[in-house]
């Protein structure tokens, strides 16, 4: 009879660099990290130093932030549906505090349009600046594939 190999208790690199990754992109800190990965302080701490891993925490962040937008962009509608209703409120001090807030929303969301439109804008010109100069991708791996 064969003798029987160990049983591993630790994660592969690969599934301690998830663990990281979506702890670390929640915002929590890296001993909270390490504890989850079941790493040391120091595994973490080599982790961010990599461009690459500190790109895969940006992404799993961005996808979290696009989620919470999402939901939040669904009760918006409600919300500027009960301003409009306040608009025609009796007191004028309900009116006028729903005008200026329709005002500033509407101000903000007009500014963060134009803002993705120019970040949209320098995307595609990145891209093909990369399609036209080959080594400019390897040397600006922090912006992932493109």
């Amino acid at each position: 009879m064969a003798p029987q190999e160990p049983e591993q208790t630790g994660h592969g690199k690969r599934e301690v660099d998830d663990i990281l990754a979506s702890v670390l992109a929640a915002g929590l800190p890296y001993r909270v990290a390490a504890r989850a990965a079941g790493c040391g302080l120091s595994t973490v701490k080599r982790r961010m130093a990599s461009v690459r891993f500190r790109a895969k925490v940006q992404r799993l962040r961005a996808r979290a932030v696009e989620a919470a937008a999402g939901r939040i962009t669904g009760v918006m509608v409600d919300a500027v549906d009960e301003l409009r209703k306040q608009l025609r409120d009796p007191d004028v001090k309900v009116r006028q505090t729903a005008a200026r807030s329709l005002l500033t929303i509407g101000t903000e969301l007009w500014k963060a349009a134009d803002l993705q439109g120019t970040v949209d804008d320098l995307k595609d010109h990145f891209a093909r600046l990369c399609k036209q100069y080959p080594d400019l991708l390897r040397e600006t791996q922090i912006y992932g594939q493109v």
